[in-house]
């Protein structure tokens, strides 16, 4: 039977291997998308002209994204798929949508409220977050019980 060889890495012209990771397409745009929503809710805040909760929510949410984009190892759990790619986390992507949801609906209704009491949101919303970080607490002691500890 004839040897597979080890998938090969990719190198660039210098002979210096290339990360997965290192997507400088992503990276620029990631971080343009992120400058541009930071400048625009920086605008939108001290021209103060129809900045309603909502401009204010999509300019958080293209924040997040163009983070996400440029960071994505944010989103990824330490293990690799078969060509050697490391591998999305799809619980770490769902509790980033939650929260992030969480975050921008709070922001959203609270961006016009006048005081506390103006600012109402469903209680339902505690015991979805208290769901999605309490799963995410039971995976990660599921996935550490498996490994030895350290010495």
């Amino acid at each position: 039977m004839a040897e597979t060889s080890p998938p090969a890495v990719p190198t660039s012209a210098a002979g210096k291997k290339i990360d997965p990771n290192e997507n400088p397409a992503m990276k620029t745009l990631g971080g343009a998308l992120a400058a541009g929503a930071a400048i625009a809710l920086v605008t939108a805040t001290i021209v103060g002209r129809g900045a309603t909760g909502a401009i204010v929510a999509a300019c958080v949410f293209a924040v997040i994204v163009g983070l996400v984009l440029c960071y994505p190892t944010l989103l990824q759990d330490g293990s690799a798929t078969a060509a050697d790619v490391p591998a999305m986390s799809s619980m770490r992507a769902a509790i980033l949508l939650i929260v992030s949801v969480f975050a921008l609906v709070t922001l959203k209704a609270g961006w016009g409220a006048s005081s506390l009491e103006a600012l109402k949101l469903d209680p339902s919303w505690a015991w979805i977050l208290a769901a999605a970080l309490g799963g995410k607490a039971f995976q990660s002691f599921a996935e550490a019980t498996g490994k030895d500890p350290p010495k």
